[in-house]
């Protein structure tokens, strides 16, 4: 029974990303048909900024189920309070500037 729950799954994540994928390439070509029309036809459709909108928030919400069952849910690295410079700031920790580390040049 958990085997067939497993696949099933599987299935769907894979499903919910091939989705996503789809959404992606859709966005893509709904901005680029934006783009094309705007500076181009000078005629800019009014439902590209919507569709691509609406596009993207479908395919965010696939990619985070499809990564979610793979064990790969999305995350912010630079917000990792562990170590680093967000943790050190929260620490009390004066900042250190990456411009201080660089090579002088004379």
């Amino acid at each position: 029974m958990l085997e067939k729950l497993a696949r099933l799954s599987r299935a769907t994540s894979r499903l919910a990303l091939y989705l996503s994928f789809a959404g992606l390439v859709g966005m893509t070509a709904i901005i680029s048909w934006q783009v094309f029309a705007r500076y181009v036809l000078n005629a800019a459709p009014s439902w590209t900024e919507q569709a691509a909108l609406l596009l993207m928030l479908w395919f965010i919400l696939f990619a985070a189920a499809a990564g979610v069952v793979c064990d790969m849910p999305m995350s912010m690295p630079e917000l990792d309070l562990e170590d680093g410079p967000p943790a050190e700031l929260l620490a009390g920790a004066p900042a250190r500037s990456q411009a201080a580390d660089a090579p002088k040049v004379v």
